[in-house]
């Protein structure tokens, strides 16, 4: 795979009443400084305005596409839909709520072009919270398949750059997911072979905003249930714990009510230990500790 300044990227888009946040979004591929790319922005049948402004200045921006669903279907259709009315060979993602460091394309193209048989990049990233606060996430090159079963350790879609040929070998984003897709791209595509890390942070991943998908611990829930019983023949014992941990832990989070009988104690930590036990309790009052802040917009 040679780089060269023809090779073009489509960046597939997806958002939904996310008016400022988009503006944002937006802004920062067309700021790359890769020219040679497009940005495809796929409308999830948003009711604030979205499209009529992306149509404005599209106007003027022969890069940016739009496309639009006339009702509600979901990221993961949203993405596929842009997959499928691209025409390069190289597809990056953005999700609206995040923001490109301005060389991220360029950077990852370079390390992409490094080894015929990377099949995706991700990067490192900056992850800004609502207190202002931020930190540097460093995902590592896989090495033990078992790494991504237990975890998504190499970030969000926001992150991804791959082929279509690759998207397509592994049959784009799993539509049946309302979370998790990106965790379980990388699992596909590792399949087809390495995912390199371009170590130095390009995106700005903002965290634990309130209309945020990773905060919806129902979706989560679903999401994490269905990477379980998608994957679970390939999952060795403590990987399999872990996830049954995990779904214990989110299920009991999304539910009306918490109940925390000592029949129920034993039981959650029976299933997931003590130490696990420990973290959740952990995890559940920093998530009480959050819903009682003010939205941060």
């Amino acid at each position: 795979m040679g780089y060269s300044n023809k090779n073009f990227v489509s960046v597939v888009l997806t958002t939904r009443n996310r008016k400022n946040k988009l503006i944002r979004a937006v802004k920062s591929v067309l700021s790359q400084t890769w020219q040679n790319i497009e940005c495809v922005v796929v409308d999830d049948a948003s009711t604030d305005g979205s499209v009529e402004y992306l149509k404005k200045i599209s106007k003027n921006e022969p890069r940016l596409r739009v496309l639009q669903n006339k009702i509600k279907k979901g990221g993961a259709v949203s993405r596929n839909l842009g997959i499928k009315n691209t025409s390069n060979e190289y597809i990056a993602f953005l999700d609206d709520d995040d923001e490109w460091i301005n060389s991220k394309i360029e950077n990852q193209l370079i390390v992409l072009s490094q080894d015929s048989l990377i099949t995706a990049v991700t990067c490192w990233f900056y992850i800004i919270f609502p207190n202002g606060k931020t930190s540097i996430k460093k995902p590592r090159t896989i090495s033990d398949p078992q790494d991504i079963l237990l975890q998504n350790s190499l970030g969000g879609a926001s992150m991804c750059l791959t082929t279509k040929e690759c998207l397509k070998n592994v049959g784009l984003f799993d539509e049946k997911m309302p979370s998790a897709q990106d965790w379980d791209l990388w699992i596909k595509l590792l399949k087809l072979g390495p995912i390199a890390v371009c170590q130095e942070p390009l995106v700005r991943y903002f965290a634990m905003q309130p209309d945020s998908i990773t905060n919806n611990l129902t979706a989560t829930y679903i999401g994490r249930r269905r990477i379980y019983f998608k994957y679970k023949r390939s999952m060795k014992k403590m990987v399999l714990k872990a996830h049954l941990s995990e779904l214990l832990f989110n299920r009991k989070m999304s539910s009306a009510k918490i109940s925390c009988s000592l029949q129920n104690l034993c039981n959650f930590i029976k299933i997931a230990g003590f130490y696990k036990t420990i973290k959740f309790f952990y995890r559940w009052v920093k998530i009480l500790n959050y819903k009682k802040q003010p939205a941060f917009l």
